[in-house]
């Protein structure tokens, strides 16, 4: 996707998703956020559940936001999402890790989800990454 290049404030990002959302939508328990550039990195005590979030400021339409973020999902793992504020949104499994985009006018986010608890299928991340995000663009 292309972007403006102009950068989104550290903690502007962090606090577009609430810990206790995360940990309710999870069921992990998220403790901390970890701000880096145009992106907040979510974890739980000892790290066994991950969330990142990463969010760019767009010049191109929101489907054409989508087709750049979704080039690099895996063959066969893209899902058309629809977002309830969202004007066009996705979920996939890129380099084996769980997805989910959405694009708004002026604004892209992408949302991803690991976790080591064996039992947790990559389908329960990605509907957890993607009540997550919806509820975020939401709010």
């Amino acid at each position: 996707a292309s972007t403006d290049g102009t950068a989104i404030d550290q903690d502007v990002v962090c606090s577009l998703l609430d810990l206790e959302d995360l940990s309710a939508a999870t069921g992990e328990e998220f403790v901390k956020a970890e701000p880096d550039v145009d992106s907040c990195t979510y974890s739980n005590a000892d790290e066994s559940a991950v969330i990142a979030l990463n969010v760019a400021l767009i010049s191109a339409s929101p489907d054409d936001a989508i087709a750049g973020a979704t080039s690099k999902c895996d063959e066969g793992t893209i899902q058309s999402i629809d977002f309830k504020e969202a004007d066009a949104g996705f979920a996939c499994v890129s380099d084996g890790v769980p997805a989910v985009g959405a694009a708004v006018p002026g604004k892209f986010a992408v949302l991803t989800g690991l976790t080591l608890d064996e039992s947790v299928s990559t389908d329960q991340i990605l509907s957890a990454l993607a009540t997550i995000l919806d509820d975020a663009i939401s709010a």
